[in-house]
Protein backbone atom coordinates (compact mmCIF):
# COMPACT_ATOMS: atom_id res chain seq x y z
CA UNK A 1 0.00 0.00 0.00
CA UNK A 2 2.96 1.91 0.29
CA UNK A 3 4.52 2.31 -2.85
CA UNK A 4 1.91 4.00 -4.63
CA UNK A 5 1.97 6.97 -2.16
CA UNK A 6 5.66 7.03 -1.76
CA UNK A 7 5.90 6.88 -5.90
CA UNK A 8 3.29 10.13 -6.09
CA UNK A 9 5.16 12.00 -2.95
CA UNK A 10 8.46 11.72 -5.45
CA UNK A 11 6.73 12.80 -8.13
CA UNK A 12 4.88 15.72 -6.94
CA UNK A 13 8.50 16.54 -5.33
CA UNK A 14 9.66 16.75 -8.81
CA UNK A 15 7.08 18.84 -10.33
CA UNK A 16 7.31 21.03 -7.60
CA UNK A 17 10.96 21.25 -8.08
CA UNK A 18 10.68 22.02 -11.73
CA UNK A 19 7.94 25.32 -10.85
CA UNK A 20 10.81 26.26 -8.36
CA UNK A 21 13.01 26.26 -10.92
CA UNK A 22 10.92 28.03 -13.42
CA UNK A 23 9.80 30.58 -11.23
CA UNK A 24 13.34 31.73 -10.32
CA UNK A 25 14.60 31.80 -14.19
CA UNK A 26 11.07 33.83 -15.00
CA UNK A 27 10.64 31.87 -17.99
CA UNK A 28 6.89 32.23 -18.48
CA UNK A 29 6.73 28.77 -20.81
CA UNK A 30 8.73 26.85 -18.47
CA UNK A 31 6.45 28.46 -15.56
CA UNK A 32 2.87 27.64 -17.45
CA UNK A 33 4.35 24.02 -17.61
CA UNK A 34 5.41 23.86 -14.46
CA UNK A 35 2.26 24.99 -13.06
CA UNK A 36 -0.19 23.23 -15.26
CA UNK A 37 2.07 19.85 -13.98
CA UNK A 38 1.03 20.51 -10.62
CA UNK A 39 -2.60 20.96 -11.16
CA UNK A 40 -4.42 17.66 -10.32
CA UNK A 41 -1.52 15.71 -9.21
CA UNK A 42 -2.33 13.68 -6.13
CA UNK A 43 -5.70 12.66 -4.46
CA UNK A 44 -8.57 13.82 -2.34
CA UNK A 45 -10.75 17.14 -2.12
CA UNK A 46 -7.37 18.97 -2.71
CA UNK A 47 -4.69 17.12 -4.27
CA UNK A 48 -0.91 17.42 -3.10
CA UNK A 49 -0.20 19.59 -6.26
CA UNK A 50 -2.97 22.21 -6.05
CA UNK A 51 -2.06 22.35 -2.48
CA UNK A 52 1.72 23.05 -3.31
CA UNK A 53 0.27 26.07 -5.52
CA UNK A 54 -2.14 27.83 -3.28
CA UNK A 55 0.87 27.90 -0.73
CA UNK A 56 3.11 29.27 -3.51
CA UNK A 57 0.40 32.06 -4.12
CA UNK A 58 0.52 32.60 -0.32
CA UNK A 59 4.09 33.51 -0.38
CA UNK A 60 4.04 35.71 -3.57
CA UNK A 61 1.22 38.01 -1.78
CA UNK A 62 2.99 37.94 1.65
CA UNK A 63 6.59 39.02 0.10
CA UNK A 64 4.65 41.07 -2.76
CA UNK A 65 6.51 43.70 -4.45
CA UNK A 66 9.56 41.15 -5.24
CA UNK A 67 9.60 40.84 -8.91
CA UNK A 68 9.37 36.73 -8.80
CA UNK A 69 6.65 37.03 -6.87
CA UNK A 70 4.95 39.55 -9.34
CA UNK A 71 6.07 37.13 -11.54
CA UNK A 72 3.89 34.10 -9.95
CA UNK A 73 0.92 36.04 -9.75
CA UNK A 74 1.11 37.74 -12.92
CA UNK A 75 1.61 34.64 -14.57
CA UNK A 76 -0.82 32.10 -12.16
CA UNK A 77 -3.92 35.09 -13.01
CA UNK A 78 -3.48 34.58 -16.58
CA UNK A 79 -3.91 30.65 -16.15
CA UNK A 80 -5.99 30.74 -13.36
CA UNK A 81 -9.10 32.72 -14.44
CA UNK A 82 -10.95 35.20 -11.47
CA UNK A 83 -13.94 32.87 -10.25
CA UNK A 84 -15.96 35.72 -10.84
CA UNK A 85 -14.92 35.89 -15.19
CA UNK A 86 -15.41 32.21 -15.39
CA UNK A 87 -18.48 29.70 -15.31
CA UNK A 88 -17.76 27.02 -13.10
CA UNK A 89 -17.79 25.09 -15.84
CA UNK A 90 -15.96 26.64 -18.82
CA UNK A 91 -17.92 26.48 -21.97
CA UNK A 92 -16.58 26.22 -25.59
CA UNK A 93 -18.71 29.37 -26.45
CA UNK A 94 -17.54 31.33 -23.01
CA UNK A 95 -13.84 30.66 -24.11
CA UNK A 96 -14.36 31.93 -27.56
CA UNK A 97 -15.22 34.82 -26.36
CA UNK A 98 -12.76 35.67 -23.67
CA UNK A 99 -9.88 34.51 -25.90
CA UNK A 100 -8.94 35.53 -29.29
CA UNK A 101 -8.96 32.44 -32.16
CA UNK A 102 -6.14 29.85 -31.79
CA UNK A 103 -4.46 31.52 -28.76
CA UNK A 104 -2.61 28.96 -26.28
CA UNK A 105 -4.60 30.61 -23.43
CA UNK A 106 -8.18 29.61 -24.38
CA UNK A 107 -6.85 25.65 -24.21
CA UNK A 108 -6.14 26.15 -21.14
CA UNK A 109 -8.84 26.60 -18.99
CA UNK A 110 -11.10 23.48 -20.12
CA UNK A 111 -8.10 21.17 -19.36
CA UNK A 112 -6.84 23.41 -16.38
CA UNK A 113 -10.17 22.82 -14.15
CA UNK A 114 -11.31 19.06 -15.66
CA UNK A 115 -7.41 17.78 -14.25
CA UNK A 116 -8.70 18.92 -10.55
CA UNK A 117 -11.61 18.89 -8.39
CA UNK A 118 -14.37 21.47 -8.25
CA UNK A 119 -13.36 22.47 -4.43
CA UNK A 120 -8.96 22.83 -5.32
CA UNK A 121 -10.36 24.49 -8.50
CA UNK A 122 -11.80 27.34 -5.94
CA UNK A 123 -9.25 27.57 -3.83
CA UNK A 124 -7.05 28.14 -6.91
CA UNK A 125 -8.74 30.81 -8.39
CA UNK A 126 -9.46 32.39 -4.97
CA UNK A 127 -5.43 32.10 -3.70
CA UNK A 128 -4.34 34.14 -7.60
CA UNK A 129 -6.70 36.90 -6.17
CA UNK A 130 -5.09 36.63 -2.50
CA UNK A 131 -8.06 35.03 -1.03
CA UNK A 132 -7.06 31.99 1.78
CA UNK A 133 -8.42 29.97 4.33
CA UNK A 134 -8.50 31.75 7.72
CA UNK A 135 -5.65 29.47 8.92
CA UNK A 136 -3.30 30.82 6.35
CA UNK A 137 -3.94 34.28 7.40
CA UNK A 138 -3.40 33.95 10.91
CA UNK A 139 -0.27 32.36 9.96
CA UNK A 140 1.28 35.01 8.18
CA UNK A 141 -0.04 37.21 11.05
CA UNK A 142 2.34 35.80 12.98
CA UNK A 143 5.15 35.18 10.70
CA UNK A 144 4.97 39.42 10.17
CA UNK A 145 4.78 39.80 13.62
CA UNK A 146 7.51 37.73 14.31
CA UNK A 147 6.11 35.73 16.65
CA UNK A 148 7.62 32.07 16.95
CA UNK A 149 5.43 30.60 19.12
CA UNK A 150 2.23 32.06 17.09
CA UNK A 151 4.02 30.73 14.04
CA UNK A 152 4.98 26.91 15.80
CA UNK A 153 1.58 26.65 16.72
CA UNK A 154 0.18 27.83 13.11
CA UNK A 155 2.73 25.32 11.55
CA UNK A 156 1.71 22.66 13.15
CA UNK A 157 -2.09 23.57 12.91
CA UNK A 158 -1.81 23.60 9.40
CA UNK A 159 0.42 20.41 8.88
CA UNK A 160 -2.62 18.37 10.71
CA UNK A 161 -4.98 19.98 7.99
CA UNK A 162 -6.34 16.74 5.65
CA UNK A 163 -4.19 13.53 5.15
CA UNK A 164 -1.34 15.84 2.90
CA UNK A 165 -3.01 19.11 2.30
CA UNK A 166 -1.12 21.30 5.17
CA UNK A 167 1.88 19.80 4.92
CA UNK A 168 2.01 20.56 0.66
CA UNK A 169 0.75 23.92 1.37
CA UNK A 170 3.44 24.41 3.90
CA UNK A 171 6.07 23.15 1.40
CA UNK A 172 4.90 25.33 -1.23
CA UNK A 173 5.10 28.50 0.88
CA UNK A 174 8.63 27.43 2.31
CA UNK A 175 10.08 26.94 -1.26
CA UNK A 176 8.31 29.63 -2.73
CA UNK A 177 9.18 32.00 -0.10
CA UNK A 178 13.11 30.89 -0.32
CA UNK A 179 13.13 31.66 -4.03
CA UNK A 180 11.72 35.15 -3.22
CA UNK A 181 14.31 35.49 -1.00
CA UNK A 182 16.87 34.74 -2.99
CA UNK A 183 18.01 31.87 -0.81
CA UNK A 184 16.99 28.63 -2.84
CA UNK A 185 19.33 29.19 -5.48
CA UNK A 186 19.35 32.54 -7.91
CA UNK A 187 19.20 35.65 -6.33
CA UNK A 188 16.18 37.79 -6.97
CA UNK A 189 16.79 39.86 -10.47
CA UNK A 190 16.42 43.57 -10.59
Amino acid sequence: HGRPREQHFHECRKRADAFIAALEQREAGRFREALLALIGLGEGLTPSGDDFLVGAMAAAWWLKGSPTGSFLLEEARRMIESPLERPPFPSSRYIRRAFPEGSAIARIPMKLWAKTTLISSHFLTAAAEGIFCEFVYRFLESLSARDERRTAAWIDWIRSWGATSGAWLLDGFAATAAALAGLGGKPERE
